[in-house]
């Protein structure tokens, strides 16, 4: 077997891949007992339950594109730490730099929520 054809392979799953399975989810908040199924919402219009609190964030820091993977990673920490629900965006978070003044981060964020 050409073992340069299998580097090149590996090389072009990792990039389309985006890299995804060693990046962290960063959590802050509460937990609670895991659960197996939560809902996910992209504006916070959409919740419609009666009464429920944020409890916690979850975020990614992201290269560029969000793909399905990524959304993915931060529903599973969003089940791990027990939330009803999860809300996510895409946000640019902004820090100083000292060769360009500011650097801009894309961070893919998940507001946990409990329903109540």
């Amino acid at each position: 077997m050409n073992y340069r054809y299998v580097s090149v392979l590996v090389l072009c799953v990792l990039l389309l891949t985006g890299c995804s399975w060693w990046r962290t989810v960063q959590h802050l908040g509460k937990s609670y007992p895991v659960v197996a199924t939560i809902d996910v919402f992209y504006a916070e219009k959409d919740i419609k339950a009666p009464q429920y609190e944020y409890v916690g964030e979850v975020f990614l820091n992201v290269g560029g594109l969000v793909t399905p993977e990524l959304e993915n990673m931060l529903i599973e920490a969003g089940k791990q730490r027990g939330a009803s629900a999860i809300l996510i965006s895409y946000n640019l978070t902004s820090q100083p730099s000292s060769e360009n003044g500011v650097v801009s981060t894309p961070i893919l964020r998940g507001r946990l929520i409990r329903y109540l």
